[in-house]
């Protein structure tokens, strides 16, 4: 569910900071990461969870 409401815009947000070649694999960390701590996302702040953890990998991999 997280993913199918969010990935489009977590991909965006990394396409737009690091490239089209580098935002698959950061969506896909940033999901891994999602995933391994599902319940320490806030309900009502997902996306901006989402997008912070996307920023941290693309600074990481970039």
């Amino acid at each position: 569910m997280l993913y199918n409401t969010y990935q489009a815009r977590v991909y965006g947000y990394a396409a737009s900071r690091a490239g089209h070649q580098l935002a698959e694999e950061v969506v896909s960390e940033t999901f891994l990461v999602a995933w391994r701590r599902l319940n320490s996302i806030p309900d009502h702040a997902q996306l901006p969870w989402l997008l912070r953890v996307a920023r941290n990998i693309e600074a990481r991999l970039g």
